[in-house]
C-alpha cells in the first residue's frame, strides 16, 4: 500500500475522530464516561444523532479502522478491530437498556427511526 495505505489509514482515522467529537460535542454535558442518566437528562436526536444512536461509537471504530489501515498488514484490521467491536457491541447494549428504560416509548420510536453504528447494517 505504500503512501496510499498511510494516507487511507490518516483519513479513516481524523474522519473517525471528527465524527466522535461531533456526538461528544453534541451531547455537551449529558456526554458521560459511565453509563448514567442524569437530573434533567433528554434524548438528543440533532446532529449525527438524528442519523444514529450511537455516532461517538462509530468514530471511535472508524478511528481504530484508521490505524489498523496504517500497519499495512492483513491481520491488523482483525486483530484492532475485533476486540475493539466486541466491547462497543457490548457497551452499545449496556446504554439501550438504560436508554430504554429512562425514555420508553419515545426511546422505542427513536430506535425503530436510525440505526446503532452503521446505517442499513447495524
Amino acid at each position: 500500500l505504500g503512501n496510499a495505505g498511510l494516507a487511507t489509514g490518516a483519513a479513516l482515522f481524523a474522519a473517525g475522530l471528527a465524527v466522535r467529537w461531533a456526538a461528544v460535542l453534541t451531547l455537551g454535558r449529558l456526554f458521560t464516561v459511565q453509563v448514567a442518566i442524569r437530573d434533567g437528562h433528554t434524548l438528543v436526536r440533532r446532529g449525527p444523532y438524528a442519523l444514529l444512536r450511537h455516532p461517538s461509537y462509530t468514530g471511535l471504530l472508524l478511528a481504530f479502522a484508521g490505524l489498523a489501515v496504517t500497519f499495512e498488514h492483513a491481520l491488523a484490521l482483525p486483530v484492532i478491530l475485533v476486540p475493539v467491536t466486541l466491547a462497543v457491541v457490548r457497551r452499545v447494549r449496556t446504554e439501550e437498556r438504560a436508554l430504554a428504560d429512562a425514555f420508553g416509548a419515545s426511546w422505542a420510536d427513536y430506535a425503530r427511526q436510525t440505526a446503532r453504528l452503521v446505517p442499513g447494517l447495524y
